[in-house]
């Protein structure tokens, strides 16, 4: 009583949808002529953001299609103007409007139809815990808030995919469509980045990397040689969508089966444009994502039967572990000899902020004390600047995923993360042995083998705060243990694993 409603619509939210026109018809007039590529592309966002409320699972499409080409739209205002600091990062949080419109949909959608009850699994409390410490960090630091909060931006709020994805592709038709509009998108950045190859950089993007809209250097585009970056960020993030849309179209391919032998064909073409731009991206980590995807995905299957999957995860702990200790005692010497080398592009893994940084990180996270604090420096504090701000020996540069996490979230922070994961793969593990389903068997092991591929290659990098693939980390870990297409309601007690 007391509010009406037209087609299910509320007046509360006709007014809503009234207030949102008027504010983008001020907005087009106030940026339309100064920074046209802003004004089109928030006007857009803000409605299809606003059809969001009504159809989340469109809104979610969309933040995922705009992903890979948010930078490029960053680069292209400085051909029509010189954007400010706010203008340049409004671009840049446009897709977060169409992720958080999305969610906001699907809370309406289930508070409508009555379903608005959330049951939540160890595994995810121990995921809230860890987004927990992560908040807590962002106040908690060294640096000011609003260096958190950047950070934050760049990690944290993707993990609302985990929880908000299994809503919204909760049927196989959904995975398909997810699986070939990765791949197609990919398959766009990947011919840009040969187009990139072949003609170098536009003078717009050249201005990108000198003109000091962004921390972004010409040395991360090329060492000795030219790396195209596409329309991503950089040759990282480019190289690491190539391996999503490689992965990604591997599953496209199983889910045709023999139904469309043209498209079949066609989708083969594309697979191996993204192979030839891979390598062409000369991004080491990516090719050995690639590999570990793939190893992964075929093996896993087979020894899971044989094996807890907590004793895979100590083997390959305590693996990981030999690993550090031989580079750490003998990582002086291999340096020395990769110096010999004469290709510049083998001498650099070796000799410039690669291994040496990472050998750097290791030794200080395992020597000194003050790293090993229970709470951590804060947010976005793993930077060369507390070395000189705070004295510290270790500049903090850690150049991969954990000891990142140990600098800024402390002992707290690591041990909630690893025990996420522990969980996740007992629970997921679980799910991909009783499903039945041939498709969504192979799929689900798959996106297995790419999560702990992420998780693996985070040794290497910090692949969390690399957009997209920390969205589609988060994407792919919640599908696997919360969508109802692999969930196993036999293995809950209580809302509990177990």
């Amino acid at each position: 009583m007391g509010a009406y409603t037209i087609r299910g619509i509320s007046k509360w939210e006709l007014s809503l949808a009234f207030l949102l026109i008027i504010g983008l018809g001020i907005l087009a007039v106030l940026l339309g002529a100064r920074n046209p590529v802003l004004s089109i592309t928030l006007t857009s966002v803000l409605l299809w953001g606003l059809a969001g409320l009504w159809k989340p699972r469109i809104a979610f499409f969309l933040f995922l299609a705009l992903l890979p080409f948010v930078d490029f739209l960053k680069r292209l205002q400085l051909a029509f103007t010189a954007p400010s600091a706010l203008e340049w990062n409004l671009v840049l949080a446009s897709p977060d409007i169409l992720l958080l419109s999305s969610a906001l949909g699907v809370v309406l959608q289930r508070a409508l139809q009555g379903r608005l009850t959330v049951v939540l699994t160890r595994t995810d409390w121990w995921l809230l815990a860890f987004l927990a410490s992560m908040l807590f960090s962002i106040f908690h630091s060294v640096f000011p808030v609003t260096v958190g909060m950047a950070v934050f931006k760049l990690s944290g709020l993707y993990i609302l995919i985990y929880f908000l994805a299994p809503a919204l592709i909760a049927k196989r038709q959904h995975l398909r469509f997810l699986l070939g509009m990765s791949f197609v998108l990919s398959l766009v950045t990947a011919l840009y980045g040969m187009w990139q190859t072949v003609f170098g950089m536009t003078w717009f993007e050249k201005m990108w990397l000198t003109g000091g809209y962004t921390g972004q250097s010409i040395e991360t585009i090329i060492y000795y040689v030219f790396r195209p970056f596409s329309t991503l960020s950089g040759p990282q993030a480019y190289a690491y969508y190539l391996v999503i849309g490689l992965t990604f179209g591997r599953m496209y391919v199983d889910s045709l089966g023999y139904r469309n032998k043209s498209k079949e064909i066609m989708c083969y073409v594309g697979i191996l444009v993204l192979v030839i731009a891979l390598g062409l991206s000369l991004v080491r980590t990516a090719l050995l994502f690639w590999g570990l995807i793939w190893l992964l995905s075929r093996y896993l299957p087979k020894i899971r039967l044989r094996y807890h999957p907590i004793m895979l995860l100590l083997i390959a702990t305590s693996f990981t572990l030999i690993l550090i200790y031989v580079l750490l005692r003998f990582g002086g010497p291999i340096q020395d000899r990769a110096s010999d080398f004469g290709i510049p592009f083998i001498r650099r893994a070796f000799t410039l902020g690669t291994l040496s940084d990472r050998l750097r990180g290791w030794q200080g996270a395992v020597s000194d004390s003050r790293f090993w604090t229970p709470l951590g420096y804060g947010l976005g504090t793993t930077s060369f600047t507390v070395m000189s701000k705070y004295g510290l020996t270790f500049d903090l540069f850690s150049h991969d995923e954990y000891t990142n996490i140990l600098i800024e979230q402390g002992v707290i922070g690591l041990m909630l993360f690893l025990g996420f994961i522990i969980s996740w793969m007992r629970r997921v593990v679980l799910n991909l042995q009783a499903t039945q389903v041939p498709f969504l068997k192979k799929t689900g092991w798959i996106l297995m083998g790419f999560s702990l591929s992420t998780l693996l290659v985070g040794l290497l990098g910090t692949n969390l705060k690399v957009s997209p693939v920390n969205v589609y980390f988060w994407l792919v870990v919640g599908l696997l243990a919360r969508s109802p297409m692999w969930r196993v309601e036999q293995i809950l007690v209580g809302g509990k694993d177990a």
